[in-house]
């Protein structure tokens, strides 16, 4: 891990999971490439600092890692630690956007349905 991703990112990998209660034993492969995983893909998140480890704190990776592993047959431990941490996660540092209420597709949708129904 450190020969492909670097010292900095096996450092916060680490440190999310030993420092957040309860999780301090959580380092086996699949916890620690789970965890590694979502920083990858969504680096910006543990920039978060404190925010990001107290994330950790309601996350029981031993618990997310016994349910991946009950569900060997359809996925990977490892994937499957990381779709249940984005799951945890995503809600708290990419929170979903609202729509904007004026759009071109959404002007055009109602004239379309003006002239079907004749108005």
């Amino acid at each position: 891990m450190i020969l492909e991703h670097g010292e900095g990112h096996v450092i916060i990998t680490l440190r999310t999971i030993v420092e957040s209660s309860e999780n301090e034993r959580a380092l086996t492969a699949a916890e620690i490439q789970g965890v590694s995983d979502i920083v990858l893909a969504h680096p910006s998140w543990s920039d978060h600092g404190l925010a990001w480890i107290e994330a950790f704190d309601n996350i029981d990776l031993i618990e997310l890692a016994k349910m991946a592993k009950a569900n060997l047959k359809a996925v990977p431990k490892r994937e499957a630690m990381a779709a249940m941490l984005y799951e945890r996660l995503a809600p708290l540092f990419d929170p979903p956007r609202k729509p904007r209420k004026h759009t071109k597709a959404g002007s055009q949708a109602g004239t379309s349905r003006a002239l079907l129904s004749g108005t």
